[in-house]
């Protein structure tokens, strides 16, 4: 089982519900806004979510930066149903209401964005600024 036992000897599933994807101020889980979105853009939420919260943030950041140039060179943007659209407008909402402006940015520029606005995130990402 892929646990780890934290210091009130509770157990937390890495699997199921990982903390570096669970413990966002606002509520919203990772998943909630990734699995709605075409993988690459989804994974680049992924990596740049978790960023702060496992291992190697410079690795992380480099794999957003992978999945959003492959997204930009297939130039297509996503079209969501008004269900979902309204769904990923109400997580970015909540994300920015938590405080988290920076998060709740590139949340909105990957998921409402277009490849132009990809690749600008990627060249601010890949930038010292970020780092």
């Amino acid at each position: 089982m892929n646990t780890q036992t934290n210091e009130a000897d509770n157990v937390i599933d890495n699997v199921n519900a990982p903390k570096h994807y669970t413990s966002h101020a606002s509520g919203i889980e990772c998943i909630q806004i990734a699995e709605l979105l075409p993988f690459n853009l989804g994974n680049s939420i992924k990596y740049l979510w978790r960023s702060d919260l496992k291992w190697d943030k410079q690795e992380d950041t480099r794999k957003a930066i992978f999945y959003l140039r492959r997204q930009e060179q297939l130039g297509s943007v996503p079209t969501y149903t008004v269900p979902v659209y309204e769904d990923l407008q109400d997580s970015i909402s909540r994300i920015y209401e938590s405080g988290d402006a920076i998060l709740g940015e590139i949340c909105n520029t990957i998921v409402f964005g277009e490849p132009c606005d990809w690749d600008s995130l990627a060249d601010l990402l890949g930038s010292d600024y970020y780092e």
